[in-house]
Order: structure tokens, then sequence, then C-alpha cells
């Protein structure tokens, strides 16, 4: 399997209220994946909104259900999951204190067909 990009779109039909991550046209049996590292204090890539130990965001899918997946990773594990229709969700999750953390977002596409938009969103991602 290889990767497609996330794309960022600003005012759109998904996107209404502003900018937003969308990874879509995700050709069947492959995936798409975004990271976002968070570094510790020591580190020169540290920047100050790092400091958090909580990850939020909204997320809306519209993807075939049980079979099309978006799921989220927080240092090697994986926290959380999502399919089919949903609308845009509000979430958090914990980041663990050991630094540097990586945060992967995966929108993985199978080979069995085809529903909805086969799209998923992502917008408003604060480290608190």
């Amino acid at each position: 399997m290889s990767g497609a990009a996330w794309q960022e779109k600003s005012r759109s039909i998904s996107c209404r209220e502003g900018p937003c991550l969308e990874s879509g046209e995700t050709p069947n049996g492959r995936f798409s994946t975004m990271w976002l590292y968070v570094f510790h204090e020591t580190d020169p890539r540290f920047v100050s909104w790092m400091a958090g130990d909580t990850i939020g965001f909204q997320v809306k899918t519209s993807t075939q259900q049980n079979s099309d997946f978006l799921t989220l990773r927080i240092a090697g594990q994986l926290v959380a999951e999502w399919s089919g229709e949903t609308n845009w969700t509000e979430v958090s999750f914990n980041i663990q204190p050991v630094r540097p953390t990586m945060i992967e977002w995966k929108y993985l596409k199978d080979s069995s067909g085809i529903a909805g938009a086969d799209t998923v969103w992502i917008k408003e991602v604060e480290v608190n």
C-alpha cells in the first residue's frame, strides 16, 4: 500500500466555518497518513503550544461503515477510530508526558467498495 496526501481546504461544503484538513481521493486499498510531533521543551524544535497534555480537534467522516477507517494513534497506541457517516464531533485525548510524542491520523480505504464521500476531515487541532 502507499500513502495519499491530506489536503488543506478552506471554506467549502464540508468546511463551512473555515479551514480543515481533508483526506479524500484515496484509492481503494491505500491510505493517507498525517503526523504531528510534540517535542520536549529542551528540544530546539519545541514551541510553547507543545507543553500541553491533551490534544483536541473536531472530526467528520463519510466512509464505508466498518470497512474504511480513520484512526488516531498517540505514541504508537491506537486511541480512537471512526467509520461511516458522522457529523462534526469534538474530541480530546491525553498525550503521554514522554517527549517527543508522535500523533498520527491515518485514513485507510479498503478495496471492498465505495460509500458516502469516501473522505474524512479534521479541524481545529489544539494541544492544551
